[in-house]
């Protein structure tokens, strides 16, 4: 079923907080504009909503939608709730801020500021590409952000356009820390990996791979790849698979999209960046 058609209708409380409407969803949440009714101000909901897993009840209560899905329901419920108290702790000008987490009408939930502004993806939608002074104008807050969640043990696994939201004065701000609770030093069989197809770096799909900082730098490069050239890059996974079939890299070097001079140092950042091994990455 699809988020939406799961997603709870205007007007629903909760905790307080009278849902608007909807912002956004993806496979495991829906985001809401709420607004709190003790002081009428506007913030944004976040909600658990694993869509291949659960079910609305008809008096709002979420659950898993079949007995032998209960397991993962409750197992993605309780990442969730662990994830927002360990971002809640961030404190950052470039790092979506949760105000607040909670369990409610069998369901969890994230309360953050309302951003006034627009996703970088639907940005780049309509404006295409972003000149030099742009690019290094997003990734270098951006990188000051990644380095100060590195620094706090957690890593965010899925960079990409989508989940950077550039506010009304030009503010960028990461969002959607799903995978942020896979902390640096957790084992392979406890992370979630997570990441999207031409953001994602190689390791993310292979069972033992290891992910850390570098992980996130991928996804950096793979973003300034999409923003300055326009194309999405070459799923890591397909690179990796061709490389050690003995075939070329498939993906087109940045150096080949842009032209020289004035991209240089944005070309030299990406190329180090996309790496396919780790360690030929820079590590922090």
């Amino acid at each position: 079923m699809a988020a939406a058609s799961l997603a709870l209708g205007p007007g629903t409380v909760i905790e307080g907080l009278r849902i608007d409407r909807e912002l956004g969803h993806g496979a495991f949440g829906v985001t809401y504009l709420v607004t709190e009714l003790q002081s009428n101000e506007s913030f944004a909901l976040k909600e658990f909503l694993p869509v291949s897993l659960a079910a609305r009840n008809p008096d709002g209560r979420l659950g898993p939608a079949r007995p032998e899905q209960a397991a993962a329901y409750n197992e993605g419920l309780k990442h969730f709730l662990e994830e927002g108290q360990l971002v809640s702790r961030l404190r950052h000008a470039n790092v979506v801020e949760v105000l607040r987490c909670f369990k409610a009408n069998g369901s969890a939930f994230l309360l953050m500021p309302h951003y006034r502004g627009e996703p970088l993806d639907k940005l780049l939608k309509r404006s295409g590409t972003l000149s030099p002074d742009e690019a290094l104008a997003l990734a270098r807050p951006l990188m000051d952000a990644l380095n100060y969640v590195h620094g706090h043990g957690l890593v965010h696994q899925d960079i990409k356009p989508a989940n950077i939201y550039i506010t009304e004065n030009g503010q960028p701000i990461l969002l959607d820390f799903g995978a942020a609770g896979q902390r640096l030093n957790a084992g392979a069989s406890t992370r979630w990996k997570l990441g999207s197809e031409g953001y994602a770096a190689p390791e993310q799909s292979e069972p033992d791979g290891k992910v850390g900082p570098w992980t996130d730098i991928y996804g950096m490069a793979a973003t300034l790849y999409r923003c300055t050239s326009g194309k999405i890059p070459v799923a890591g996974a397909q690179r990796q698979r061709a490389v050690s079939e003995g075939e070329p890299d498939p993906l087109l070097p940045i150096e080949n999209l842009l032209p020289g001079g004035e991209f240089a140092v944005i070309c030299r950042a990406i190329r180090q960046g996309l790496a396919l091994r780790r360690a030929d990455r820079p590590q922090t």
